[in-house]
């Protein structure tokens, strides 16, 4: 879900996806930051303080006392944007206070109330506020004490609500009765982006949602009826084959639905068929998890078929099912082509050295995936020897996870031979930390990595030379360069005139030649072209627009 802060310049799908764990890391760090004691809230809250943008009073044991307090002290509130308020005791008397307080605030974007004590009797007032809210974006209720009917009282809501984009309501209790409720939402001009109906940790909270056939039957009317509806998760429910065809037929002509997942919901080959069938007409769909289902080898054939047609598809989660040597075999009949599968998740699929040698031989050609999970399966130094062949001549595989098989020291060996020639791999996974000789071949990449941005990028700055920007684009580089390195415009030209030039770091050689190159400009760049390089030099150097 999206978080509460300012986010970079859009990215390429791909790359954003691999820099999720490290934006994961950076959100927990700054709401760490934003922690406190609700004695050292109250009083900024009543000041309106503000620098107190979001509130994060997680697991701070407030319950309905304290609560009436927070909601007093939000009443004149015009600058708190987020609040958490998961894991305490409140309950239903707690949120009537805070739904009463929060009644003419047009400020407030991220409520999180997961795993509180509410009810429907909370819900009813949560409920009553969001029929006239027009500022909140997110809302959590994962892991609270309600059900089918509270799920109505705030689907009745939503009718009203056209700003709140990201609802989740994992772990509920919610059944088909719910699912219906849900769906009706989207007969109007909702604006949900998001919306989690599964469980958040399927090993310990399965079968908390009930969703069924009928339930995935009404969902899919929603998916059919949604322009807006980008995240499915209906994850640890009950859906089958039947709710999975139905859902496939909805998703069919979609064009707005970006992930889905339905993991651990019984479905089979036959599902899987259904659905792999439907993705051959979509073209929107790039993230689909069927993890831990019983999908064997003929449900790895039919969605090889897909994924020969279908060309958005970039991650593909199969962990956990029976898919097995022969599954993988089928499998990379599909991937002969497929020019836009970024990564794909074996793990946990019995796949053994058969399996591993058919996905060596299946990738030799391949150009676009780039990261391969085969963790918790049963291949030895034999398909470890195959995989080797692969990285000697693949040039695109980033990541290779071979956790957890049966992979000795020979094993080990001819990886390390083959890495000694990759220049792409940058993670291994092996288990038990990265042998010393293999870190090293990392360390290597790593270095390779950045001389080879520095090279292409050079060569685009260079490229410009002759031709013309916009002068405010100028301006804004040459002022940014000048601040970087502490250079007025007139030292810029004389500084590149000396011979330590191609000694300088990357980021300072890329900057002042382009900045030298801007000085020469004779002609016009596409716009298209501009705005690339100005979006690409943002996210390089973590800059808002703004700045």
């Amino acid at each position: 879900a999206p978080f509460p802060f300012s986010s970079p310049p859009p990215r390429p799908a791909f790359a954003a996806r691999h820099k999720q764990q490290r934006h994961q890391v950076l959100a927990a760090v700054q709401i760490a930051a934003m922690s406190w004691s609700l004695h050292e809230a109250l009083p900024r809250l009543k000041a309106n303080d503000p620098t107190l943008v979001h509130l994060v009073l997680h697991n701070k044991n407030i319950g309905d006392s304290e609560a009436v307090q927070l909601a007093d002290a939000l009443k004149r509130n015009i600058s708190l944007k987020g609040l958490w308020l998961s894991y305490n005791q409140m309950g239903d008397e707690g949120l009537q206070q805070l739904a009463l307080a929060l009644r003419g605030n047009r400020t407030l974007e991220y409520l999180n109330l997961e795993g509180t004590e509410i009810g429907d009797e909370g819900v009813a007032w949560l409920a009553a506020w969001l029929h006239h809210n027009k500022t909140l974006k997110l809302l959590r209720l994962w892991y609270s004490k309600i059900g089918d009917v509270a799920v109505g009282l705030l689907a009745d809501a939503l009718q009203d609500n056209t700003t709140l984009e990201v609802l989740n309501l994992e772990g509920r209790g919610i059944g088909d009765e719910g699912a219906r409720k849900l769906a009706e939402v989207f007969r109007g001009k909702t604006a949900l982006k998001f919306l989690k109906l599964g469980n958040s940790s399927w090993a310990s909270f399965v079968g908390l949602n009930k969703i069924g056939a009928d339930g995935a039957g009404w969902l899919a009317f929603a998916v059919r009826r949604s322009g807006t509806l980008e995240q499915l998760d209906l994850s640890g429910n009950e859906i089958g084959n039947d709710g999975t065809g139905m859902l496939a037929d909805a998703v069919r002509d979609n064009k707005a639905l970006k992930g889905l997942t339905l993991a651990l919901n019984e479905i089979e080959d036959e599902g899987a068929g259904l659905l792999a069938d439907a993705l051959q007409n979509n073209m929107a769909l790039e993230v689909l998890n069927l993890s831990f289902n019983s999908i064997a080898s003929k449900g790895a054939g039919l969605i090889a078929k897909a994924l020969r047609c279908h060309s958005s598809l970039k991650v593909l989660v199969l962990e956990g099912n029976k898919i097995r040597d022969e599954g993988v075999r089928r499998l990379m009949n599909g991937l002969w082509g497929n020019t836009m599968l970024k990564e794909l998740n074996l793990s946990g699929n019995e796949v053994g050295d058969e399996g591993a040698a058919q996905l060596a031989s299946g990738l030799w050609g391949n150009t676009a995936l780039q990261v391969l999970n085969l963790s918790k399966n049963i291949i030895g130094d034999a398909g470890a020897g195959r995989l080797a062949g692969l990285l000697r001549e693949n040039t695109v595989l980033k990541v290779l996870d071979l956790e957890r098989n049966k992979i000795r020291d020979k094993g080990i060996g001819r990886l390390t031979d083959a890495l000694r020639g990759n220049t792409t791999l940058e993670r291994l996974n092996l288990g038990e930390g990265v042998p010393p000789q293999i870190q090293e071949i990392f360390d290597r990449n790593s270095r390779l990595k950045r001389n080879s941005l520095k090279r292409r990028k050079l060569a685009f700055f260079l490229g410009a030379l002759g031709r013309r920007f916009p002068k405010k684009v100028i301006q804004m580089i040459v002022h940014q360069t000048v601040w970087d390195h502490h250079l007025m415009p007139h030292e810029l030209h004389s500084f590149l005139a000396r011979d330590e030039l191609l000694d300088l770091p990357c980021v300072r050689r890329r900057k002042l030649v382009f900045v030298w190159s801007l000085a020469q400009v004779r002609s016009n760049l596409p716009v298209e072209l501009v705005e690339m390089v100005v979006n690409q030099s943002s996210w390089d150097h973590q800059l808002s627009p703004s700045e």
